[in-house]
């Protein structure tokens, strides 16, 4: 951050040192060919007056950007910003005409001068560029704030997504762990040990890749892969001995180079479990994965063995937790299709990497 910032400074500074070496050259080739240009030849003569312009049209530019503007014209004050403008651009032609006129007198003493003509072309060229320094110097300032406000309002932005996405996975993860303790206390109440010993290394697994896994903003998709097979062998373990149920993960594609979002898919994966799985009657739950190309699909299908309302009231929190975060992290880039049958629910959630 502080090596961009310092290079995005110098590119700054190297950018106004180049615009006024061009103003010097355009005001040369210009405005003191047509003033001075009789003068052109001998002693220089155009030093003195080029010297003179590039002074004052730097200090007429930052006094009216770093100033005025800043003073006067950010703040709305926009009659005193007019004021003192036209005063600073008048006082600036003045003293700068006076400068040039007498620079000339200066050069050639015994030459006659139409002195009314010579001073007319001075205070018209100088009132002419200077007019065009404070317009330039009013655009400057003006882009300078807006681009300035809009980078702190994308870095508000920014902070509260991030603050939002923290919010969010903090939802997430109390609900998982609450969900694995039941399936463990249901084991523990089967008196199977051995599974149940089984179950708390998986979970430390599992809460171990949330603690230290999931807190960036993306992840590794074969180690969210991991992280959902942890899961289903830790459901496995509940439901070893069912024969009517039947649960499939299927990944299909290169997934080793892949990012995603971390724990992005297990509340779809939660909710098929919480609203399909029962033990008194045939549960299905299918789960595939499939990267083709820079596109990523994912499905959840499962059956339906709960009521309606049980359905809806069980999936509201997670179903809004993961919607809100693929908006976050994914805003026009995937799309997701929940439909709900009699018996079947289905999730397709697609995802261009």
């Amino acid at each position: 951050m502080k090596k961009s910032r310092s290079n995005l400074n110098k590119l700054i500074v190297t950018l106004h040192v180049v615009f006024w070496l061009s103003s010097l050259l355009l005001f040369y080739l210009i405005g003191a060919n047509m003033t001075y240009g009789e003068f052109k030849g001998t002693n220089n003569t155009l030093l003195g007056p080029l010297s003179v312009g590039l002074v004052f049209n730097v200090a007429l530019f930052y006094s009216n950007s770093l100033w005025l503007f800043v003073k006067y014209f950010r703040r709305n004050h926009w009659y005193q910003y007019i004021l003192y403008a036209f005063l600073l651009h008048v006082g600036f032609i003045a003293i700068e005409s006076m400068i040039d006129y007498g620079l000339i007198r200066y050069y050639y003493p015994k030459k006659i001068i139409d002195a009314d003509t010579l001073l007319f072309n001075i205070l018209l060229l100088e009132g002419l560029g200077n007019s065009i320094i404070l317009i330039a110097s009013i655009a400057y300032a003006a882009i300078r704030d807006w681009i300035r406000n809009e980078r702190s309002k994308r870095q508000l932005l920014e902070e509260k997504l991030k603050t939002e996405l923290a919010f969010l996975r903090t939802q997430i993860n109390p609900h998982f762990l609450f969900n694995c303790l039941n399936n463990l206390y249901s084991l523990a109440l089967q008196e199977k040990i051995q599974e149940t010993a089984e179950g708390i290394s998986k979970l430390s697994m599992l809460m171990r890749y949330t603690l230290h896994e999931s807190s960036g903003d993306k992840v590794q998709l074969k180690k969210e892969l991991d992280y959902i097979e942890d899961y289903l062998a830790l459901q496995h373990l509940r439901i070893a001995d069912e024969d009517d149920i039947y649960i499939k993960f299927d990944v299909q594609g290169e997934v080793t180079q892949q990012e995603v979002a971390p724990m992005l898919f297990i509340p779809f994966i939660e909710n098929a479990f919480k609203h399909g799985l029962s033990l008194k009657s045939k549960t299905l739950i299918k789960i595939l994965l499939k990267i083709t190309d820079s596109q990523l699909f994912f499905e959840v299908c499962n059956t339906i063995n709960h009521t309606k309302k049980s359905l809806d009231e069980a999936s509201g929190l997670g179903l809004a937790n993961v919607k809100r975060r693929l908006e976050l992290i994914y805003p026009q880039q995937y799309q997701l299709d929940i439909q709900q049958a009699s018996n079947e629910y289905q999730v397709a959630l697609k995802i261009n990497l």
